[in-house]
């Protein structure tokens, strides 16, 4: 009985299997088996994440950037991941939130403004609060 195999090769004898000597690194054939095996992906393994929020827009003061998180999580079959990558913020408002499963990344603080609040007065904003705050 032939096997086929990627790239629409048939052979009959199955690739070799290996092991590699690097933790968390697989093979194709190593991910194929596993798969085929239902153990895929592996239990306890661990994938390393990063999560960069949206920075906001500036006003005249500039925006902040989105703040980051950065870790690992690990891996189980059963596992879902909901991913959220937030948007940059237009002018005097701030950047949306990013979200990798249940960390959260704050969006960037809008930047400052100046208003008149009277005939040739004007009043400073201060820029807002987030993952990085706004200038004012």
């Amino acid at each position: 009985m032939s096997t086929r195999y990627k790239g629409s090769l048939i052979s009959s004898t199955a690739a070799a299997t290996s092991t590699s000597t690097a933790p968390g690194i697989w093979r194709s054939n190593e991910v194929m088996q596993a798969i085929q095996g239902s153990i895929w992906p592996p239990y306890g393994a661990s994938m390393e994440y990063l999560v960069v929020a949206g920075g906001a827009g500036g006003g005249e003061g500039g925006g902040g950037a989105g703040g980051y998180r950065s870790s690992t999580l690990l891996v189980l079959a059963t596992l879902t991941i909901t991913v959220t990558v937030g948007a940059g913020g237009a002018a005097n408002v701030p950047g949306n939130n990013s979200v990798f499963s249940t960390v959260t990344s704050t969006g960037g603080g809008y930047g400052g403004t100046i208003y008149a609040s009277a005939p040739n007065t004007s009043t400073n904003a201060n820029g807002g609060n987030g993952g990085s705050g706004g200038g004012s």
